[in-house]
């Protein structure tokens, strides 16, 4: 849906593949493994980037080397690691240890090294979520640019400090927009000089949202209320998932037998 309306890239992130395809939370506890399955799942289905999420890379920088170029299989077009591992984002709960800044930046050397076709390297700090200071996030990022990301990425900082990240930096700067936030308004981006944003969260949240009132309905009435004003058609569910496609191939070649 996200190419049939003109969006130019889809982020195949943690948080969507954890909560919809293992019904866990974000955690920092899925593998490698399942996260390049379901953003080459993703690739394999749409003719626009996809930017994968490969957390803190799958360990050392051996076992970056070996994520990258199991992305690069997997078709997608650029990765994102982050210098926070172990378990994180746990409500309540301190968020999870960083690596050093030399640490991190050796694990961008290894994944410059791996990529052999243009894979783009996004490289994530969460500085500001381990409480360091806006500074030292930036300082991060220069030394993460430094080591070849190719794309930086500040967790949590505000949308108008981009330019201060640009300018220090050099390179094209992503951001995670939130649904409450008035700059995340495609004007404001742009003026901000933001070159990638990412809806990561949002889309889920409104999908589990309205699943949820739906199940709610039913459960006290048989009946979701409002379907008709809510839902797809049928028609549209079928043009959606590429139901002429397959119907075409079936007729051509039997698929029917």
């Amino acid at each position: 849906m996200s190419q049939d309306l003109g969006f130019p890239a889809i982020y195949a992130g943690g948080q969507p593949v954890s909560a919809s395809m293992y019904g866990v939370g974000d955690f920092g506890t899925l593998t490698m493994t399942e996260l390049i399955e379901f953003a080459g799942r993703v690739a394999g289905v749409v003719d626009i980037p996809v930017v994968g999420d490969a957390d803190d890379g799958g360990g050392n920088p051996l076992n970056v080397h070996r994520t990258i170029r199991s992305y690069e299989r997997a078709s997608v077009a650029a990765v994102m690691i982050e210098d926070m591992y172990g378990a994180k984002h746990l409500p309540g709960l301190p968020e999870g240890p960083m690596s050093s800044i030399p640490a991190f930046s050796d694990k961008i050397k290894a994944a410059v090294d791996a990529r052999k076709h243009g894979l783009v390297l996004i490289a994530r700090s969460d500085a500001l979520s381990a409480k360091e200071p806006f500074e030292k996030g930036v300082e991060r990022l220069l030394a993460y640019a430094e080591a070849g990301a190719d794309v930086v990425f500040l967790a949590g900082a505000p949308i108008r400090r981009t330019p201060e990240i640009a300018r220090a930096t050099n390179r094209p700067v992503m951001v995670v927009t939130m649904p409450t936030d008035p700059d995340a308004a495609p004007d404001v981006l742009r003026d901000s000089g933001v070159k990638v944003a990412c809806y990561a969260y949002q889309l889920m949240a409104v999908a589990m949202g309205a699943v949820q009132k739906a199940l709610r309905d039913i459960k006290s009435t048989g009946r979701i209320q409002g379907f008709e004003q809510v839902a797809v058609t049928s028609q549209e569910y079928a043009r959606i998932v590429g139901a002429a496609e397959s119907v075409d191939i079936a007729r051509r070649f039997g698929g029917r037998q």
